[in-house]
């Protein structure tokens, strides 16, 4: 197999780069950058699949950015499918986003996603959609499309939102008693899937996820074993903590979103290979350096 990976730079792409290299080492993979227009006189007919994963990764409410979602997420997406249909690409997997469903539920609120619903509430969410939509429209029987709507990815070295949670770990002592559940996805979990619907060759939705819900509190719990620090519990700071409870901010780190368990259970793929608690050791590990 053949397989083009979209972007130099991404922690997704180049993960499944080095797994696959181990796991299927015939597999013969280049990475492409697309920030120039030198992709467009390239010849797409030498792979057998496309993994897209370069885009603006993370989301902002910032409107000065609208415009550059739409034009990235969207608009390129759809141009690289458009000349993978043409020249014969057999497969095209696209990373896409649980952010297309809702923001964070406000604290307190521990409702289940409705994968049957969508409400994207900014423009990255909405360009991954649009994205979404397009690419269903160009699919037939010999140009396969996979849509990977992940929440949030991490494991060692990774980027966003993780490491942001572990570095504020280091000063807080003191906890709120908020317990809140977030579908997350490890790396290598991703990897394996991804691995699967390349050597299936299979299409469809998929929302993959770690076999158990990430509670906040509990990482930063664990992250502070690790620093040997201690931590105590405050009833009155999660108290206070639920006047707030819309709150942007407060709703990425101690919000629920969380998409039901079983739908994540894709066509029999046997990918959810490390458990969620390995899973954080070895990212925990990996960041504060220890053996």
């Amino acid at each position: 197999m053949r397989l083009l990976i979209t972007g130099k730079n991404s922690y997704i792409g180049n993960s499944l780069s080095d797994y696959l290299r181990f796991h299927e080492p015939k597999v013969q993979i280049t990475h492409e950058s697309f920030k120039t227009e030198a992709w467009k006189k390239q010849n797409f007919s030498e792979y057998d699949a496309i993994f897209h994963v370069a885009g603006i990764a993370h989301s902002s409410n910032s409107k000065k950015m609208d415009d550059l979602y739409f034009k990235v997420n969207r608009d390129l997406t759809v141009e690289i499918a458009e000349k993978a249909k043409r020249e014969n690409v057999k497969h095209f997997i696209f990373m896409s986003s649980i952010i297309i469903f809702d923001r964070d539920n406000i604290l307190g609120d521990n409702h289940e996603i409705d994968i049957h619903k969508n409400n994207p509430q900014n423009a990255y969410a909405q360009s991954k959609l649009e994205a979404e939509k397009i690419l269903l429209k160009l699919e037939n029987e010999s140009f396969k499309i996979s849509i990977i709507r992940a929440p949030m990815v991490f494991g060692p070295n990774s980027k966003g939102n993780f490491p942001k949670l572990l570095k504020i770990s280091k000063y807080l002592r003191y906890l709120p008693n908020i317990n809140n559940e977030r579908s997350v996805l490890y790396i290598d979990n991703l990897n394996e899937l991804i691995r699967q619907i390349l050597k299936s060759n299979q299409n469809g939705i998929y929302h993959p996820q770690n076999k158990r819900y990430l509670n906040t509190i509990d990482v930063i719990k664990k992250a502070r074993l690790f620093q040997k620090k201690k931590t105590y519990s405050i009833n009155i700071l999660g108290k206070l903590l639920l006047v707030f409870k819309k709150n942007h901010r407060l709703r990425q780190i101690f919000g629920s979103k969380k998409i039901p368990i079983k739908m994540s259970n894709h066509f029999n793929f046997q990918y959810q290979k490390v458990s969620l608690n390995e899973a954080l050791d070895n990212t925990i590990k990996a960041y504060f350096g220890v053996s």
